[in-house]
């Protein structure tokens, strides 16, 4: 999603973030008052004023070149789901979580946002603490924050249980914890359902 569009999005849903989209509005408004007469400010002049204002605070908004972040001044919008939303399972086999599955929540667009982690019968302390993590993470992608961010982070931790999980999916097959078998597992439900779907999030 473009800062554009984030800020528009932002500006629909929050007022501290519509009123600084206004009043940078209203001055690129006065700088074409100024430069052409009060006349110039209909129609299509219009459209290109409320653009260049757009673009006016992507310039600013837009992470500096020595790589550091540069958050909007404002709270992101969160992006909660309907009552009913198409999501996909998976059961787990790893020695240590027998009977966890993973279940990874979509929005009608394809993109993921939420995930959970449980246990058929009495949970652990392994899958309270995945779910846990699991919760963090959906509450992420609600507001906005790419799945990617998530599991190129996530994946291949190194901790026991570990090892062959006799996985039906290649890619599943060998885990280096039940953290990366999570993740990993996440990850061919997410590829699977955008490979129905268009990627751009609601």
């Amino acid at each position: 999603m473009t800062i554009a569009k984030r800020i528009r999005e932002a500006a629909d849903t929050n007022p501290d973030a519509k009123a600084r989209l206004d009043a940078v509005t209203e001055i690129m408004s006065g700088l074409v008052r100024r430069c052409c007469g009060d006349g110039a400010e209909t129609g299509a002049a219009s459209d290109l004023i409320r653009l260049a204002a757009l673009e006016a605070m992507e310039a600013v908004l837009r992470p500096p070149k020595n790589g550091a972040t540069a958050a909007p001044p404002w709270s992101p919008p969160r992006y909660h789901l309907p009552n009913e939303r198409p999501s996909l399972t998976k059961a787990l086999h790893l020695e240590g979580i027998a009977g966890t599955k993973v279940a990874v929540g979509f929005y009608d667009s394809g993109e993921p946002a939420e995930i959970f982690v449980s246990k058929e019968g009495e949970s652990t302390a392994a899958t309270a603490y995945l779910d846990a993590l699991a919760t963090a993470i959906s509450i992420g992608l609600q507001y906005g924050i790419d799945w990617e961010v998530f599991s190129t982070k996530l994946e291949r931790w190194t901790f026991e249980p570990r090892g062959f999980t006799g996985d039906d999916h290649e890619a599943l097959r060998t885990v280096s914890s039940p953290l990366d078998y999570v993740i990993r597992a996440a990850h061919v439900l997410v590829e699977r359902r955008r490979a129905q779907k268009p990627t751009d999030k609601p």
